[in-house]
């Protein structure tokens, strides 16, 4: 009697654990469907470009920036910015794509295990 109440809890912690595992990963796949595709997001949280037009600092003098010196500011930090927005992207389904493949069998598991028991 207590060997099947003890296997059973356990059973339904494991099964909990792989579906909060399932739903994270879900999650985040959507999130970022929906940012992507609904929203047209295709930029990293925090941009680089508007920082090309503030003054610099060179030991301490200010110096003013050139139109050159702000265009290829501006080209430099584009090209960063969508580096690492594919960064951020390969991340996201990374993390997302394991916690599906991890949290599937540990849910099935439990799951197949449960019934077995009942």
């Amino acid at each position: 009697m207590k060997t099947k109440l003890i296997q059973s809890i356990f059973l339904y912690l494991t099964a909990f654990v792989g579906v909060v595992m399932i739903a994270i990963g879900g999650t985040g796949l959507i999130n970022l469907s929906i940012k992507t595709l609904v929203f047209d997001i295709r930029e990293p949280e925090y941009s680089r470009v508007e920082r090309c037009d503030d003054t610099r600092y060179v030991n301490g003098n200010e110096i003013e920036r050139t139109e050159e010196d702000i265009a290829k500011c501006k080209k430099n930090a584009k090209i960063e910015d969508q580096r690492r927005w594919k960064m951020e992207t390969a991340e996201t389904i990374s993390e997302s794509v394991a916690l599906l493949l991890i949290g599937s069998p540990i849910w099935f598991w439990a799951y197949r295990r449960g019934k077995k028991i009942d």
